[in-house]
């Protein structure tokens, strides 16, 4: 079959195309954007999100005769850490219809079935879609895509976009002050420095040598590239960064990245967390506890962490997730069962909640 760079989509209401994103389209993606969500968008968010960030992002559009953007199809792009080597991975966010062009967009032949089928089969290596769907792109190819759907999203996903649940699910952290027991402090020194006083780029990426040497996880590379650009570099940047240090070699073994500790909020969020073993990252929490006795805190991880049980030694509790988010995950490699994604490790910091 002849590569091609677009697809065309007859309708009983005129053609459509389907095609990558190109600069000349941000205008009205910004204007479908706000149709769609029925909110003012954040234009220095959006170029922060997709253009800064340092692995890139994909995107597919579907347009209108007049060059609408009827949908809206795209993936922030990780690098991750799978099996020793180093892949990339699509992270799904900011997928919409424009309002005026939903009577095309459900079941198998609407236009947004076929707008995420163009993107998996251009962006993914091994996805069972007929080829005509397969554009052409210079792009690397991804080992794998997820992301945090809401419950109706997830089940279209799943019956048309070869989304598949994320079988460990959630776990949810909460610690309350008015329940939980304040832990006991420890002997271990503990700093606290906020976003313009970030610990150095050897430091993280030391951490980061030494999770990768102990458990190998299968996880985003959570090195100082990343923290940079996900949280230092973000704009509007609240988020404070706590972090453990060894009391006699002075090396990092542990760190969180939370939301501030705001008197008008009475939660504080733990958006993303590493460490070196559990007992690290317990302490950790324990002290981050005793400098927040007022709060409530929680977290979201994967519930196939291999840290978790450092938060239930921790002064947290478990109990049921309240926002509904639906993780959902494919492998996409040849030779890899799709169920190997089961293996993926996350936290929250790994979609755009917070």
């Amino acid at each position: 079959m002849e590569t091609q760079t677009k697809l065309i989509q007859p309708t009983t209401k005129g053609k459509f195309t389907i095609c990558p994103y190109q600069p000349e389209y941000e205008a009205q993606i910004f204007a479908s954007w706000e149709k769609a969500f029925n909110k003012k968008i954040d234009q220095e968010l959006w170029h922060w999100k997709y253009h800064a960030n340092p692995a890139g992002f994909r995107t597919m559009l579907c347009l209108s005769e007049d060059g609408e953007v009827a949908v809206h199809y795209a993936a922030q792009v990780y690098k991750i850490n799978h099996q020793g080597q180093t892949k990339l991975a699509l992270h799904l966010t900011d997928n919409f219809s424009h309002p005026k062009y939903r009577w095309a967009l459900g079941g198998k032949t609407g236009l947004f079935v076929k707008t995420s089928w163009a993107f998996l089969k251009t962006y993914l290596k091994d996805i069972p879609i007929e080829e005509k769907f397969k554009l052409k792109t210079s792009i690397p190819i991804a080992h794998f895509h997820y992301g945090f759907p809401g419950i109706r999203h997830y089940r279209l996903g799943a019956k048309l976009m070869y989304y598949r649940l994320f079988k460990p699910g959630t776990l949810y952290f909460k610690y309350n002050p008015k329940s939980s027991q304040t832990p006991t402090k420890n002997g271990l020194s503990f700093y606290k420095c906020e976003s313009h006083k970030h610990p150095t780029p050897e430091e993280i990426n030391q951490l980061w040598q030494k999770v990768l040497k102990s458990w190998n996880p299968f996880s985003i590379i959570r090195d100082y590239s990343f923290l940079k650009w996900r949280y230092f570099d973000k704009p509007n940047n609240n988020y404070v960064f706590w972090g453990l240090k060894t009391k006699f070699f002075n090396k990092l073994a542990a760190w969180l990245i939370t939301t501030p500790e705001s008197e008008k909020d009475d939660v504080i969020h733990i958006v993303d967390f590493l460490a070196q073993d559990i007992t690290s990252l317990e302490l950790l929490l324990k002290k981050f506890i005793n400098k927040n006795k007022k709060k409530s805190i929680d977290c979201w991880c994967s519930g196939n962490h291999p840290q978790k049980n450092a938060f239930l030694k921790g002064g947290f509790t478990s109990p049921k997730e309240p926002l509904g988010i639906v993780p959902c995950t494919r492998c996409d490699e040849k030779g890899v069962l799709p169920n190997e994604a089961d293996n993926f490790i996350w936290t929250i910091g790994d979609a755009d909640c917070f």
